[in-house]
């Protein structure tokens, strides 16, 4: 008797190798399910984190994407779209993404952050400043929400 992996194995497997770092293994075993099961949502979201943390970030966007058909509301998920986005220097079209992970969950300092990133890298720094105060005042201690508050004030006195 010959055993078929099903999707939720596949994707459990993913996540276990990406847990160990081993994230090339984890794309292996979700692209291998998703020759059986394209749409199942766990293994995009397994094949694009994956992707993603190897720093293949549109091709972790596609997988992402279609992780999202079934479930829009996966803050996780719009949250590495929106990173995926910021990283290659696509920062406009990250924002929608980090809007809609501060929407489900709005005390997500890494979303205030990412989004005051894009607004920073936009030249939209009033929307950039707002978002870091935001995110200081999750995290009144964060080093990185005041080094990024500092960056933008030393561009405003040039």
């Amino acid at each position: 008797m010959h055993w078929e992996p099903v999707p939720v194995a596949d994707a459990a497997l993913a996540m276990a190798y990406m847990a160990l770092g081993r994230n090339s293994e984890a794309v292996r075993v979700a692209s291998r399910g998703l020759e059986k099961s394209p749409d199942d949502q766990m293994l995009n979201m397994a094949c694009g984190e994956a992707l993603f943390n190897l720093g293949h970030y549109s091709e972790a966007i596609e997988y992402l994407e279609r992780a999202l058909l079934n479930s829009p509301d996966q803050h996780r998920v719009h949250y590495l779209i929106a990173e995926a986005y910021l990283r290659s220097g696509r920062e406009e079209e990250s924002i929608p993404h980090y809007q809609l992970v501060i929407e489900i969950r709005p005390n997500d300092f890494e979303a205030h952050m990412g989004l005051g990133n894009a607004y920073h890298a936009l030249g939209m720094m009033e929307e950039a400043r707002g978002e870091y105060f935001k995110a200081l005042e999750i995290r009144p201690d964060s080093r990185q929400a005041r080094e990024a508050l500092e960056s933008i004030t030393r561009i405003d006195d040039e």
